[in-house]
């Protein structure tokens, strides 16, 4: 939603509006409070349309190529109030009778005058609405990196206290399968070190590839698989495209360990658990069949997803929920 600093627009145009018409008051030894309070509120409508002007153009991503330029926007939004003042002088003021730029003037040195004055108030406004912007902007942005680095701080003292030296766990993992003798529990333990070991390597990470993260949902379906057996099915289905594209880490995993803990999964009520690529986006759906001991849920999942996403690339997920499915699209990021 744009902010265009209403309060700022109107203080600023009321000001420029009664210095312009400061020059009239000491001009003329008889002061026409008719034609004085007509110019002010010309002068003021003048200046608040273009303070809104700027704010739109100065806030507004533009795909067409030239105003996708930063400089050509900036300049096309002061042209713009330019050719505005001309206009507004010529329809507006003309036909409210509002000697703007005194009768005497010739045709060309009015519209010279015109131009002059449309420039220092356009100019001016400018100045003031792209640095009010620019300031803004600042300002949001140490706040969300604050805002990251607290939530990287919780996230670690997090991992410190639900784990006990995750490295002392892995290590165990790879000596019990190597004293392991059946083939199912070697798999087993396989699978779970895998687990562990993505852990390990993307607690530094802000972005992983598709690639990595599916093959790190794999082993964390498996070990599902082992414990819903029948009451869960999986099916994925990502391009090879979509694979060598990048997502938060993790992100995925919250969605499957989401779906199993508030979804029925049992050999009657199957849960079916889909990953797909569909254009840019990485898809986790499945079948909505909740809980209906559960209460309500945490409710942590989701907003963790969608806040690594707003503060790592500016752009959210898309959560959809039917009758029968509940589906979530993760942006997948070049």
């Amino acid at each position: 939603m744009r902010k265009y600093n209403i309060k700022v627009g109107l203080a600023l145009s009321l000001f420029i509006a009664i210095l312009a018409s400061i020059p009239r008051l000491i001009r003329f030894e008889v002061i026409n409070y008719e034609n004085i309070a007509g110019n002010i509120a010309y002068t003021f409508s003048y200046s608040f349309i273009c303070w809104c002007c700027h704010h739109y153009f100065i806030q507004t991503r533009f795909l067409v190529r030239p105003l996708s330029i930063h400089w050509i926007k900036n300049a096309f939004s002061i042209l713009i109030c330019i050719t505005i003042s001309i206009l507004y002088n010529k329809y507006i003021a003309a036909y409210l009778h509002i000697p703007v730029i005194p009768d005497p003037l010739e045709t060309d040195p009015k519209l010279s005058m015109l131009l002059f004055r449309g420039t220092l108030v356009s100019g001016f406004l400018f100045f003031v609405a792209y640095y009010l912007y620019v300031l803004t902007a600042t300002q949001q942005s140490v706040i969300e990196n604050e805002k990251l680095k607290k939530e990287n701080l919780q996230a670690r003292l997090d991992s410190l206290k639900q784990q006990i030296s995750p490295h002392f766990l892995f290590n165990s993992l790879s000596t019990l399968s190597s004293i392991a003798h059946e083939t199912k529990v070697k798999e087993y333990i396989a699978e779970l070190s895998n687990v562990y070991r993505y852990l390990l390597q993307v607690r530094q990470s802000n972005f992983v590839t598709v690639a990595e993260e599916l093959a790190f949902v794999e082993s964390y379906l498996y070990i599902l698989s082992e414990r819903f057996e029948d009451a869960l099915k999986i099916r994925i289905e990502v391009d090879q495209n979509a694979r060598q594209s990048k997502l938060p880490p993790l992100a995925v995993q919250m969605l499957v360990e989401n779906a199993v803990k508030h979804n029925i999964a049992s050999s009657i009520k199957p849960l079916f658990i889909e990953i797909l690529s569909i254009n840019k986006f990485l898809v986790v759906r499945n079948n909505y069949q909740p809980r209906q001991s559960h209460g309500s849920a945490s409710g942590h999942g989701l907003p963790n997803i969608r806040d690594r996403y707003l503060l790592l690339a500016n752009t959210s997920i898309e959560i959809e929920q039917g009758e029968n499915y509940f589906s979530v699209k993760l942006p997948i990021l070049t």
